[in-house]
């Protein structure tokens, strides 16, 4: 009820699009290749051991990613420690330094996945298959 009614306030604005309804994978992919920026929101905790399935399809499109996890999680260990889009979940104020950044970077026309290539190597069949081989 509450998510509904703070919706309902910023209806008017065109830059937030809300979809109340189940999507399906296809077409979540297909409205997250629109954004210019994903988010991944984690557990406020001290370590988060998993990597969120998403990461790698937001990867694959090379657009930024606002990271709100832990410092200590599988997300920063790929994304890498010094991934400039990164902020602690409950840290209001380095998530509105992330935002502004993300910001400037979009009005300068300079908003990218950094290091986009070397994420994609990383996360790719042909990397996952060279780890499998080894073991």
């Amino acid at each position: 009820k509450d998510n509904l009614e703070i919706i309902s306030k910023h209806q008017l604005l065109k830059n937030i699009n809300v979809i109340l309804d189940r999507a399906s994978y296809k077409k979540s992919l297909e409205l997250t290749s629109q954004a210019n920026v994903s988010i991944i929101v984690e557990a406020n905790a001290d370590f988060s051991p998993f990597m969120p399935g998403k990461l790698a399809d937001l990867i694959f499109l090379e657009k930024p990613i606002l990271a709100l996890t832990p410092k200590r999680s599988e997300t920063i260990r790929i994304l890498g420690e010094n991934y400039p889009y990164q902020a602690r979940v409950n840290d209001e104020k380095q998530i509105l330094e992330k935002l502004e950044l993300l910001w400037c970077n979009w009005k300068r026309e300079k908003l990218n996945l950094p290091n986009a290539i070397q994420l994609k190597n990383y996360i790719s069949s042909e990397e996952f298959n060279k780890k499998i081989n080894t073991l």
